[in-house]
């Protein structure tokens, strides 16, 4: 990062980058805004509609990163570091609603209709590669119409408006627009769930290292919750990706059947208020009886993680 100062890329949409009622949002721009913030470091965000100019602006050195959500892929790996997974999604079918008997004969409703129609998609889209392996699948041709100069939601856009019939974008994007384009339907998915990252060059390991770090911090957070709300991402995913304590295995009891099972079950729920009673003993001569005579205190030491002895002991 040269003189203290961010330089990031995004595309011009609901998730990313878009004009507020009195101010510039985004659950991305947000998401980079902290970051900034959290490092004292001067934010320059450069909007741009073609992946195909944002990612030669970050070879070329214009830019330090992009900054909206793109699919962690293999064929990028060998040009791009990807930061820790931010989001997951998938790309969808958009088309018109089956409102109109034009629109009813055009409505297709699973991918084998597929099958010799065009798809609109916007340049370098992630579900390229995955409508050619649905050709293979359907055994049939797929006509695929790259648009350069639009984004996604300008294709949803032209579907809603009938100038063209079919569109793929990503979920999350198709989502928001259905607010303001009811008659849209996203209902049938093309591609399967794919997680998204920044991505950054193979020369910014470091730039890497700190927002990874930082990423762990902050999608622990209330904030970073409220963002995922407010924009309607699927943070499930994010969690999976962060440490986890592990789980202590449940300690089996030898022999035990269902019935002993059952009055274990019985005090587990129940330890809370059994803990300080004699009660527990009555419950417990059960479970032994059912378990040949097993030792009891062992039985009660596993169910209660504790250490007991009988009355006057």
């Amino acid at each position: 990062v040269a003189n203290d100062t961010l330089r990031v890329t995004m595309e011009y949409n609901d998730i990313s980058l878009v004009e507020g009622t009195d101010s510039i949002e985004g659950f991305y721009l947000e998401l980079i805004e902290a970051f900034a913030h959290d490092h004292n470091l001067v934010l320059k965000v450069s909007p741009e509609m073609s992946m195909e100019s944002r990612l030669q602006g970050l070879l070329d050195g214009r830019y330090d990163m992009i900054a909206d959500g793109i699919p962690v892929m293999t064929g990028r790996d060998d040009s791009l570091l990807f930061s820790r997974p931010i989001a997951r999604s998938y790309q969808v079918l958009v088309q018109r609603k089956p409102l109109t008997a034009d629109d009813s004969a055009k409505y297709i409703n699973s991918q084998v209709m597929l099958a010799g129609k065009t798809l609109h998609l916007v340049e370098n889209s992630p579900a390229i590669l995955r409508i050619e392996n649905l050709m293979e699948e359907i055994g049939d041709t797929i006509y695929v119409n790259t648009i350069e100069k639009y984004g996604a939601e300008q294709l949803i856009a032209l579907v809603a408006h009938a100038d063209i019939d079919y569109a793929v974008c990503d979920h999350h994007i198709a989502v928001l627009a259905t607010d303001s384009l009811p008659n849209i339907d996203i209902s049938i998915p093309i591609g399967f769930t794919q997680f998204y990252s920044w991505g950054m060059r193979k020369e910014s390991p470091v730039l890497c290292d700190s927002i990874n770090q930082w990423l762990d911090r902050f999608m622990k957070s209330s904030e970073f919750r409220r963002l995922s709300k407010k924009y309607a991402v699927d943070y499930y995913i994010f969690f999976l990706f962060l440490p986890q304590k592990k789980k202590e295995p449940k300690r089996k009891i030898p022999g035990c059947t269902f019935k002993a099972k059952f009055w274990i079950f019985l005090l587990r729920e129940n330890r809370r208020a059994l803990r300080d009673s004699y009660l527990i003993f009555s419950l417990y001569a059960k479970i032994s009886k059912i378990l040949n005579a097993y030792p009891v205190m062992p039985v009660l030491s596993l169910i209660f993680n504790c250490q007991f002895s009988k009355p006057g002991g």
